[in-house]
């Protein structure tokens, strides 16, 4: 059989020869920010939220490669979209976890690089009498990320609450 022949029968099949999936490892980094992820190092500060009912929240978002980001035209909660696990301590305060599961956004300019911003987590509940409390305090925030085909990727960082509305 001629090399052109194998070549057809390939494309006639959908073979391209490319993987299916994502390449290499799978990574995740912890941000945040509105507009666009700015990735966060230990000792960097994070903006506090006051929540509606007194809650206290923080804005993050991620960087993630090596997974399969899932679809943003599929529902909220489709099991073929990533589940993404926060969980956070705040001055010795366990938020437990909050879990999305939803897809990830290609960054503009490296398209196997995927984004999510602006995802709203709850620090400790309603056992904060002052927004206060929680400024200058170190805040871990780990997040565990699994895509639909099990790729697994985590990260975690100690940041700084800050008050917004502070001078």
């Amino acid at each position: 059989m001629s090399l052109a022949l194998v070549s057809v029968l390939l494309l006639a099949c959908g073979g391209s020869g490319a993987p299916d999936g994502p390449e290499g490892p799978a990574t995740v980094a912890i941000g945040t920010g509105t507009d666009e992820v700015v990735l966060l190092s230990d000792g960097d500060s994070i903006d506090l939220i006051r929540g509606p009912q007194g809650g206290v929240m923080v804005s993050l978002g991620l960087h993630a490669t090596g997974i399969d980001p899932g679809a943003v035209d599929l529902p909220v909660g489709s099991d073929d979209n990533p589940i993404l696990v926060w969980h956070v301590v705040a001055e010795g305060r366990d938020s437990g976890d909050t879990q999305y599961r939803l897809a990830l956004e290609p960054e503009q300019d490296e398209p196997t690089t995927f984004r999510r911003l602006h995802l709203l987590v709850q620090l400790v509940g309603f056992s904060i009498d002052d927004i206060d409390e929680l400024v200058g305090a170190p805040i871990d925030i780990q997040l565990d990320l699994t895509d639909r085909d099990g790729r697994m990727a985590s990260d975690m960082v100690e940041v700084l609450g800050r008050d917004p509305d502070a001078p």
